[in-house]
Formats: C-alpha cells, structure tokens, sequence
C-alpha cells in the first residue's frame, strides 16, 4: 500500500521541487510493480469503451426514432402520465402512445 508523504513545497522560491518529482517518480514506479497502474489504466479505458459504446448507441437508436415520437414520449414522462422506463419500453416497440 502507498502511503503518500508529505511533500513542502514553495513554488515561487523553487523549495522542494525535485524531491516532490523524486516522489512521484517513486510512485509510478510502485503502481507500475504493484500492478495498480495496470489496473487503473483497465478501469479508465472500460470507462472509456462504456460511453463511447452509450454515445453511439444513443445516437443510433435517436436516427431511428423520429423526433415527434421521442417528443411525445418526453412529454409523457413530464406529465407523469408514463414512467421513463416505460417511454424507454414504447419508443423500442416503435409506438408512444
């Protein structure tokens, strides 16, 4: 486990700037051999394909749908009249109404 130190720093002064880049050096150097870079790098890039995934599927399925029916299911949900897992169930099945 890291434990992160402490590092002091001033800026304008350049105080503690090499030791603050030795300290980051030591950390990709842990998470590269504890393997928690691999792993954070995974879960970034799922992250990634999920929206591009969400987006282009999204996108789709809007070229599919014509606005007046996603319009009407809209106008359902704010009306109460229709949950919108419901809307989502009637614009798959082509319908709105």
């Amino acid at each position: 486990m890291w434990i992160p130190p402490i590092q002091r720093t001033v800026s304008t002064e350049g105080k503690g700037i090499a030791e603050l880049c030795e300290s980051i050096a030591r950390h990709v150097t842990h998470l590269t051999q504890s393997g928690g870079w691999a792993i954070r790098e995974r879960n970034r890039l799922e992250v990634e394909l999920d929206a591009l995934i969400q987006e282009t599927l999204i996108n789709r399925f809007r070229r599919e749908v014509s606005q007046g029916q996603y319009d009407d299911a809209l106008e359902s949900i704010v009306q109460r009249k229709i949950s919108p897992w419901e809307a989502v169930k009637l614009l798959m099945n082509g319908r709105t109404k």
